[in-house]
């Protein structure tokens, strides 16, 4: 079956949207909130060869971006957490995985990011070009940049499958409204991230 990835690239083709530019930004923003589409549907209508039960960090792994359901063990205590993340793949932790949650930050911001990783992640040895940066990324502003994102994840509170979106579909998996803060609105958790972003 056609994926809601392969659908909406197609509708950007015919539309003439040039990928990863201002005017793109505001078209998929505009075209997929306005959609109605369930989280778990997309997730378990993925081809078989993308999805996983859990997740091993190993180095093809890192750089990847994967979406699923999630429900944290201390979610009592938590200020807010998100259901359905959606995360890039940056390190390993006993029984789970450290990770970057793009719905901790407000859609311009994470369109900036992405753009960044676009620029060390596509061709080939992505993954790899991708680990070996990490460790230069993840210091001084860019770090303070990147904080709101960084979560852990036990692979045992992932409820059902996990699906790994390609480079070429994350614009797309960027702007669907699939985050769902639990405790507060997404309003708050992105004022939230924007000021530990621009906080001096």
């Amino acid at each position: 079956m056609a994926s809601l990835f392969e659908n909406i690239s197609k509708e950007a083709l015919v539309e003439g949207i040039t990928p990863r530019t201002q005017a793109s930004m505001a078209w998929f923003e505009d075209k997929l909130q306005a959609m109605s589409v369930n989280r778990t549907q997309l997730i378990n209508q993925t081809p078989e060869f993308k999805r996983r039960s859990k997740i091993d960090v190993n180095i093809p792994l890192i750089g990847t971006m994967h979406m699923f359901r999630y429900e944290p063990l201390n979610r009592d205590s938590m200020k807010y957490y998100d259901r359905y993340p959606l995360v890039i793949l940056v390190g390993e932790i006993k029984d789970g995985f450290t990770a970057l949650n793009l719905h901790y930050m407000p859609p311009m911001l994470r369109i900036k990011f992405l753009d960044f990783m676009y620029q060390r992640t596509i061709g080939s040895g992505k993954q790899e070009r991708f680990a070996a940066y990490w460790d230069r990324i993840n210091r001084g502003l860019t770090k303070k940049f990147l904080a709101p994102m960084v979560k852990s994840y036990r692979n045992d509170r992932i409820r059902g499958r996990i699906a790994q979106v390609f480079p070429d579909e994350w614009e797309i998996a960027a702007f669907l409204p699939f985050e769902r803060f639990f405790k507060k609105t997404k309003d708050i958790v992105w004022r939230d991230s924007t000021k530990r972003v621009y906080r001096r």
